[in-house]
């Protein structure tokens, strides 16, 4: 997210599977991304920089195995997959019985867990083999058993891969992913590429960081180099119109993400004891 690759979210194109969401990137990030992203900036291990010449798509999804065991404890992270759950049993129709869902760019699965009663069953792919694994840990010692949500490795700008999501049945009528695209250069691509695998009448909900001069702040303090700071609301809404959707929902600010404490980068966030706040979108297109 990350995924798969979101590389993490990162990790995600995940494959989708996070979060980190390994995006494949142009880099091929696959979209992987795990991610959750983890975007925290205190308490971490030494954390991998990017080689030269290392594409994005391989340092994120470095990136994301080591962070995948503090991921969970990171600043923020629990807090806002809480919040966008929150907004998802809002906005959209979920049911026990008939939402199954994919998760791009799952990360740990920190949201398919918080999701899991409220649907039939979740898919997590993400590029990130460490994050993949938490994430099917948790399914199978945190909910009941048998458990409604499991992960695996994909990144869907690989044919392979994306022709095994294209086979799944039945197909999910909602997709989402958690702050990753940020991380995935291809973001038009990886919403295109989504929307072929929903169901009809299904719903593809993007979940990431608003395009402010908050946003640029947040990197710097823990440790990966984003894609993107954040997305405008046209740029959302352009790639759901490319991909053929419609545009439901944008609800500008549905998140916040708190950073508290951060013991590197406080100067450059303006003081306060190192806490920012960062605005998170929350956009809803269906075919």
């Amino acid at each position: 997210m990350a995924d798969h690759s979101h590389d993490h979210g990162h990790s995600h194109s995940h494959d989708h599977a996070s979060h980190g969401h390994s995006h494949d990137h142009g880099h091929s990030h696959d979209h992987g991304h795990s991610h959750g992203h983890n975007h925290g900036g205190n308490g971490l291990p030494d954390m991998p920089q990017q080689l030269p010449g290392e594409s994005l798509h391989d340092f994120n999804v470095r990136f994301f195995n080591a962070k995948a065991a503090v991921y969970d404890s990171l600043n923020g992270v629990q807090d806002v997959a809480q919040q966008t759950l929150n907004v998802f049993r809002e906005i959209l129709p979920l049911s026990k019985d008939e939402t199954v869902a994919l998760d791009f760019a799952c990360g740990t699965g920190i949201l398919s867990v918080l999701l899991s009663p409220h649907v039939k069953s979740i898919l997590g792919i993400d590029v990130t083999q460490g994050m993949v694994d938490i994430y099917n840990h948790k399914s199978t010692t945190a909910l009941p058993t048998p458990p409604n949500i499991s992960a695996r490795v994909l990144n869907i700008l690989v044919p392979s891969d994306l022709s095994h999501l294209q086979s799944l049945s039945p197909k999910p009528n909602l997709i989402f992913t958690q702050l990753a695209l940020h991380h995935i250069p291809e973001s038009p691509k990886i919403v295109s590429t989504l929307s072929t695998l929903l169901a009809p009448g299904g719903k593809l909900v993007i979940v990431d960081f608003e395009n402010t001069k908050d946003g640029e702040g947040f990197h710097e303090t823990h440790g990966h180099v984003a894609h993107q700071h954040g997305f405008a609301r046209e740029d959302v809404e352009g790639w759901f119109t490319g991909a053929g959707l419609k545009v439901e929902e944008f609800k500008s600010r549905a998140v916040t993400l708190t950073k508290e404490d951060l013991k590197e980068g406080a100067e450059k966030l303006g003081g306060n004891h190192g806490r920012k706040s960062f605005p998170i979108f929350v956009a809803v297109g269906s075919n």
